[in-house]
């Protein structure tokens, strides 16, 4: 089901609204190797908690909720990353 075009668009619909809802101007600051160091670390831990999350949480038995919880899944996993990212 994860391999389908449908789960592509639901994929990158959901990132596209994790984008829009991320609204805050980003700085363009000097950054030490400790904080990018930590924030590397930081955004791995989110990626893996999110294919965990794909891999272990939700349900493919029901396609319409699977690609529900994908789209959203998606949309908060870019969401975090980026308001994470401003916050480095």
């Amino acid at each position: 089901m994860d391999t389908t075009p449908l789960y592509a668009m639901v994929r990158y619909s959901g990132s596209a609204l994790g984008l829009a809802l991320i609204s805050t101007n980003f700085e363009n600051r000097p950054r030490s190797f400790p904080k990018i160091a930590l924030a590397l670390l930081c955004f791995i831990s989110i990626g893996l908690t999110s294919h965990w999350i794909h891999q272990n949480l939700i349900s493919k038995d029901d396609m319409i909720l699977f690609y529900l919880y994908e789209y959203f899944l998606n949309a908060f996993t870019v969401f975090f990353l980026l308001q994470l990212s401003n916050r480095f």
